[in-house]
């Protein structure tokens, strides 16, 4: 079985991969300071997946290389498998959330999180992504456990009650325990998916060969998509 190509090249995977990170380490940081993730920067980080892995797609369609589901062939037909690659992801992972959502597992800001990075993931990278953000997670409460965390519980909520509007103690307390948000440990978890599943795309891997393979993209490697 002969591997796909992700990227046309290994500059763009590169430009892909410090994206994505930079959009969520964004979500990260405002999530930090604000306590919640707007809208506005999840539905950009969505829109942004679709228009990023369209083009991708109708780079490689150009370049005559086979594309994730409808083969080789022109330019319109790589974009349209490019969106149909994110958009899958992007429902999928939204599917997967809501459900974890109304099991009371996650809150609507981490749906709407991990449904833009399904965007870029693609859906069967975001079943790893289910996973390694799990693990991620676990030990950043670890962390947050063994050092700063309950010492500075007491002072986040001071600084709550001063910065914000929410007046209900329960409300105050829950959200002064934010150091564990989500956005954080899912930054991580969807760089070290990509780093992981498109490891021979961004060269982190030498290329194998089969024995009548020259191509970059040897049959013993087949890129998670």
């Amino acid at each position: 079985m002969t591997a796909k190509p992700f990227f046309p090249d290994v500059v763009t995977g590169g430009v892909f991969f410090f994206l994505l990170v930079i959009g969520l380490a964004v979500a990260a940081y405002i999530d930090f300071r604000t306590f919640r993730i707007p809208k506005w920067v999840t539905l950009s980080l969505l829109a942004l997946g679709l228009v990023v892995n369209t083009v991708r797609g109708a780079w490689l369609g150009s370049l005559g290389k086979n594309v994730w589901v409808l083969g080789d062939g022109s330019v319109a037909t790589g974009a349209a498998d490019g969106f149909l690659f994110a958009l899958a992801g992007a429902a999928f992972a939204f599917a997967l959330y809501f459900v974890m959502w109304n099991l009371g597992v996650v809150k609507g800001g981490d749906v709407k999180l991990c449904t833009a990075i399904g965007a870029w993931l693609g859906w069967l990278n975001m079943v790893l992504f289910l996973f390694v953000s799990v693990a991620v997670l676990a030990v950043w409460a670890c962390l947050w456990a063994a050092t700063s965390g309950p010492k500075s519980f007491a002072r986040r909520m001071e600084k709550i009650k001063q910065n914000s509007s929410m007046t209900s103690e329960a409300e105050i307390r829950k959200f002064s325990r934010r150091g564990l948000s989500f956005s954080f440990p899912a930054a991580v978890a969807a760089a070290l998916v990509m780093l992981w599943a498109f490891r021979t795309d961004l060269q982190l891997v030498p290329a194998k060969s089969g024995p009548n393979q020259g191509s970059a993209h040897a049959p013993v490697h087949v890129v998670v998509r």
